[in-house]
């Protein structure tokens, strides 16, 4: 990154007046957070530079990470956030920032607003703890801040981190540019990794256990998700835009955490969450992704050499109507290669848009269901089918079930277990939102 003199963020005395859990009595008022700022602040200013945090526990409220300069933690050292939500209310009066970001639903720990060349390093046994903050007044009336948000940031890395328990995602991305996230680990909170118009983004070798998706977003263009292990309680990628592949993932069912949402309010009070709390069930491999804001079209969505097991869905792509993220454009085509979805539960949603119908390809591929079902796709609006090489078990039914939107040309080439047919439907098409 060019940056320039290492700043050492000494906080010895600090943590010896705070104590050394995050449960210890008044440790929130004591945060650290003005003068690790200082030294943020100091660095960007000095043309950058990385500030060091050493091995201990560190009470943080809000950070402001800036042009140039590398946040890194060193082994064993942990930023804990505070669990009173309004201590994430920070003056953004001297930064360049739309009116989105002073929402209190964008609140986070660390925050990024503009700026180039910053970056976020964490060597193993480092964390940045959320304590699953809870805001009554944020979110859906519970969400608390976010671990760490990022807008309009050009040249972003996150290496190495350790996100542990966010009060909402782990990590929340807008109109940024070339942002790479390496060797990530995410665990529990809400959504994993979210990007929402940005280009250019690659996340590798991640290990992403969130309650909610593991990774989402609308609006990007460019998006390489590689050699990750997902695990979730609702979809392993929620996403739309141009250009997304996922290449080397492997994904197992159940969620080891629950979905936040069905948390009784008690429950989501908690720094802790009860074991066995929730619902764990993973809702989907791919659900589409889309805003009626957002002119980026949905194509080139790729899956190549994926293996998942459990979930309820492969795919759930529902433009019929009832799906507010699913509002915006129309997917243009969805390609799996040298996939094997293994013990799904029903079959794959594809009602598509009548402006763009659906182009499904398969190649290489085994898909498997736990128990019967009716057929392999229900769905309208889909122009094509084309499988080779694909083994499909638990399927009584044709290719596809469709309610309208024209007949879908079938190219099938060495299918096994689901015929070359799509039949008209009966009844109204049903499909429970996501």
């Amino acid at each position: 990154m060019g940056m320039g003199k290492t700043v050492l963020f000494a906080a010895v005395a600090m943590l010896a007046a705070l104590g050394a859990t995050a449960s210890a009595s008044g440790a929130d008022a004591k945060s650290c957070t003005a003068e690790l700022q200082r030294m943020i602040d100091g660095a960007s200013a000095n043309g950058g530079g990385r500030v060091n945090v050493p091995k201990g526990d560190h009470f943080v409220r809000c950070l402001i990470l800036k042009s140039g300069v590398e946040l890194h933690l060193e082994s064993g050292a942990r930023l804990i956030g505070s669990r009173n939500p309004d201590d994430y209310i920070v003056d953004l009066s001297g930064t360049s920032c739309s009116e989105r970001v002073l929402q209190r639903r964008y609140n986070a720990i660390i925050r990024i607003i503009g700026g180039r060349d910053i970056s976020i390093v964490g060597e193993p046994g480092s964390e940045i703890y959320g304590r699953n903050c809870y805001d009554a007044a944020g979110e859906e009336g519970y969400r608390g801040p976010h671990a760490i948000t990022a807008f309009a940031a050009t040249n972003l890395v996150l290496r190495g981190c350790t996100v542990r328990a966010a009060g909402n995602y782990s990590f929340y991305a807008r109109d940024c540019s070339n942002v790479t996230v390496v060797d990530m680990a995410v665990h529990g909170g809400h959504d994993g990794l979210d990007f929402f118009c940005c280009r250019n983004v690659l996340v590798e070798k991640s290990r992403l256990f969130s309650g909610d998706d593991c990774v989402a977003g609308y609006g990007n263009v460019g998006l390489v998700v590689r050699d990750c292990e997902v695990n979730t309680s609702c979809s392993l990628f929620r996403v739309g835009g141009t250009g997304v592949l996922v290449e080397n993932c492997h994904g197992s069912a159940p969620g080891v955490n629950p979905h936040r949402w069905w948390l009784t309010p008690e429950e989501k009070r908690l720094e802790t969450t009860p074991a066995g709390a929730g619902r764990h069930n993973t809702l989907s491999v791919f659900t589409h992704f889309s805003n009626k804001s957002v002119s980026v079209p949905s194509s080139n969505v790729v899956f190549r050499n994926c293996r998942f097991s459990g979930v309820d869905r492969v795919v759930h792509y529902n433009m019929s109507g009832n799906e507010l993220w699913q509002s915006g454009k129309g997917l243009a085509d969805l390609t799996f290669d040298n996939v094997v979805v293994e013990d799904a539960l029903l079959p794959l949603a594809a009602y598509g848009a009548h402006e763009t119908p659906l182009r499904l390809t398969a190649r290489n591929c085994v898909f498997t269901f736990r128990k019967p079902v009716a057929a392999l796709v229900r769905g309208a609006y889909v122009c094509e089918i084309d499988f080779d090489n694909v083994t499909v078990k638990g399927v009584e039914g044709p290719a596809m079930l469709n309610w309208g939107g024209g007949e879908p040309k079938l190219k099938f080439k060495s299918v096994e277990g689901v015929p070359a047919r799509a039949n008209d439907a009966v009844g109204q098409f049903e499909c429970d939102p996501i």
